[in-house]
């Protein structure tokens, strides 16, 4: 039956069956409850301790930079395949940030939808998205054990989960490249 959803940490609606994944964000498929569930949680977290701000705060600036880096690859390429690969990774890391954002009280800056620049070669660039993720996910999970806001611990955590699931995206890319 298809039905509608919204993901829990990017709130995000998508229209199917349940999804295994959020389709935007890549939040497990715990994260995804039906529409008339959702109740909005990405709110400006109140009473932040300096630990989580400082966390939230470096988490929106990798994943903006992620973001553009992704982009610039994705434009860096005539491969359909990889193409698409770091269209999904920006689009993904996109939401990452904004839900940063949106933690943290932040305006989103427009300045995201800008690529930077790319390695300039597939496998190159692969490589390096390879080691941003490797980086970020146990990042995200120091975060999370050091969060003491709920809210804050469960984004660390999806996110966490998300950037270790792009690690295994990474592998798989890289074996088929060579």
């Amino acid at each position: 039956m298809l039905e509608l959803f919204r993901c829990r940490i990017c709130g995000e609606v998508y229209f199917g069956k349940h999804p295994s994944h959020c389709p935007h964000c890549g939040a497990h498929e715990r994260f995804m409850v039906k529409l008339r569930a959702w109740i909005d949680e990405n709110q400006p977290i109140n009473n932040l301790s300096d630990l989580t701000r400082k966390n939230l705060a470096e988490t929106k600036e990798l994943e903006y930079n992620a973001t553009r880096f992704y982009k610039a690859a994705a434009n860096d390429t005539d491969n359909k395949t990889i193409k698409g690969f770091f269209k999904y990774l920006a689009r993904t890391e996109k939401e990452h940030y904004e839900v940063a954002c949106k933690l943290l009280g932040e305006k989103i800056e427009d300045t995201i939808n800008n690529a930077s620049e790319s390695l300039g070669d597939d496998l190159k660039n692969l490589q390096k998205s390879q080691e941003m993720e490797e980086h970020v996910s146990p990042l995200y999970a120091k975060f999370a054990e050091q969060a003491t806001e709920p809210r804050a611990k469960e984004v660390f955590v999806a996110l966490s989960e998300v950037e270790a699931d792009h690690i295994e995206l990474d592998r798989e890319e890289i074996k088929e490249l060579n």
